[in-house]
């Protein structure tokens, strides 16, 4: 005897308590969760706005993942073009199940999903820093996010992406960006992801920026103003304008706290 229970998709609307959901939807199917990942999608899957009366097509991919059910639906991407102007396009939304996430490299995913327009964090304008090759002192997949144009409403911001030197503590880090050519560059701002007094991070010890001359070297910029340090506001140094094609930010971290940062940007 074989018994078969219907699967149908379906969109579960956030509690409106829960601010940072609040006009978003999840998308189950039976029991299954589902997201939206980068690898299934040309665009950024954290600037789509989903249809109120969304229709969703499932499809069966036995070469993907060890076999899973993807599910497509119509959506809207938001996003800024160079000239500041906000640009909307028609995409089809591929999600796959919550639990398959992860396994194809490092990029955005989300589960609650905009239906609401106030709820849509449209992709942002273009920057130097969002055009850099990124490294550092402790990879780890969330190193994109210091460039993704995020800026935290406040200190205690936990709805966008941040990344962090943990484990380590009591030593110098850094971070690097390589810009695709020689550009000039003058002012740095940071915004420092701080948990105390329970979590693990605060801001650091001190930090410094650095710039690579044409020989390859690292020389610290001659800053104009001192090096600020502050929580739930951008900290910034100028210096005097130098030209580059790379700039490193380096962090003296605490004896017992690590330290992480929501975005650093360089202009």
């Amino acid at each position: 005897m074989e018994v078969h229970f219907d699967m149908n998709v379906r969109t579960v609307t956030a509690n409106n308590k829960v601010e940072a959901d609040r006009g978003r939807v999840a998308i189950e199917r039976g029991p299954v969760v589902y997201c939206a990942e980068w690898a299934d999608n040309d665009f950024d899957v954290l600037s789509v706005l989903l249809n109120p009366r969304s229709e969703f097509k499932v499809i069966e991919r036995k070469d993907l993942l060890c076999g899973i059910n993807q599910i497509q639906t119509q959506a809207q991407s938001l996003e800024y073009d160079k000239a500041g102007r906000l640009l909307v396009k028609d995409r089809i939304l591929t999600l796959i199940p919550y639990y398959a996430w992860a396994h194809r490299g490092t990029g955005n995913m989300a589960v609650w999903l905009p239906d609401e327009v106030n709820a849509t964090r449209p992709k942002a304008i273009p920057t130097l820093a969002s055009k850099s090759k990124i490294d550092a002192s402790h990879k780890i997949p969330t190193l994109f996010s210091v460039a993704d144009g995020l800026i935290p409403q406040d200190e205690n911001d936990r709805t966008i992406p941040y990344y962090h030197w943990y484990p380590k503590t009591a030593t110098t880090e850094w971070i690097s960006y390589e810009f695709p050519e020689e550009v000039q560059v003058s002012t740095s701002t940071v915004y420092w992801f701080d948990d105390t007094p329970w979590g693990s991070c605060s801001i650091p010890k001190s930090w410094k920026i650095y710039y690579k001359n044409t020989e390859g070297k690292w020389l610290p910029v001659e800053n104009l103003n001192a090096y600020s340090i502050v929580k739930g506001e951008g900290s910034a140094v100028k210096f005097k304008t130098v030209k580059t094609k790379a700039i490193k930010l380096e962090v003296v971290l605490h004896d017992e706290k690590t330290a992480g940062i929501y975005e650093w940007q360089i202009k």
